[in-house]
């Protein structure tokens, strides 16, 4: 029941707004994936990485923040992504979110981290089609209930919006998703060892050498609906 209201609850918001509330995603974030939380945290903390990510004095955000870069590389270009965000979503998520478990909050703090670099990596904006996208290419390297809500709206809202987008946007989320399990997780990858590499040579020790080829070339034609529909809100 609690994921049918939720759907409700999202697919109401997101008939009104554009954007959806960002109170609405992380309250349904913490409510729907309390136990896989639990799980992936299992998983997570069985990779010897995640004990330096858990007592790090900096997230990798701050961190890059704080740094300069050599131009041309991993973390010049992550740096600039970085700047050119509206959206601070590890800042919004603490602003809103309490978590009594210091652990769990260090835990989701590196997830919303990682959701930005799943962005930069495959070159994937930050319209709805594009957050399809990056949740389609999480829930293929962890589990995240509330994510599948999320994608399931989405495709519902894409039915008013001509007869392809609905399997336009189900080929988008299919490729997000097939990239995800050919790429190793990203909550495990320690991102400041590769800050001074060229991000080519990060991209294919990730094995995504190659961009999202449905995405890129349905781009163009999908942010003129986007666009459309923003000023017919506005």
């Amino acid at each position: 029941m609690k994921y049918i209201k939720a759907l409700v609850y999202y697919l109401r918001d997101i008939s009104v707004n554009t954007i959806p509330s960002l109170d609405l995603i992380f309250n349904i974030v913490k409510e729907l994936d309390r136990k896989s939380d639990k799980q992936n945290m299992k998983k997570f903390n069985s990779h010897p990485v995640s004990k330096r990510l858990y007592q790090e004095d900096q997230h990798l955000l701050d961190y890059i923040k704080a740094n300069n870069f050599k131009e041309d590389t991993f973390g010049s270009d992550l740096k600039r992504f970085w700047a050119e965000q509206n959206v601070d979503l590890l800042k919004e998520y603490a602003s809103r979110i309490e978590h009594k478990d210091t652990k769990r909050k260090r835990f989701i703090d590196l997830f919303w981290v990682q959701h930005d670099i799943i962005h930069f990596i495959n070159g994937y904006n930050t319209t709805p089609l594009a957050e399809a996208a990056v949740i389609s290419f999480t829930i293929a390297q962890e589990k995240r209930p509330s994510f599948k809500i999320f994608i399931l709206a989405g495709w519902f809202v894409s039915m008013k919006h001509g007869f392809l987008n609905p399997f336009r946007y189900l080929r988008v989320c299919y490729e997000g998703y097939r990239r995800g399990k050919q790429s190793e997780w990203f909550m495990t990858v320690d991102w400041k060892q590769h800050l001074n590499k060229k991000t080519l040579e990060v991209k294919k020790l990730l094995n995504l050498q190659e961009p999202p080829k449905f995405w890129n070339k349905f781009l163009d034609e999908y942010m003129r609906l986007h666009n459309y529909l923003e000023k017919k809100a506005a």
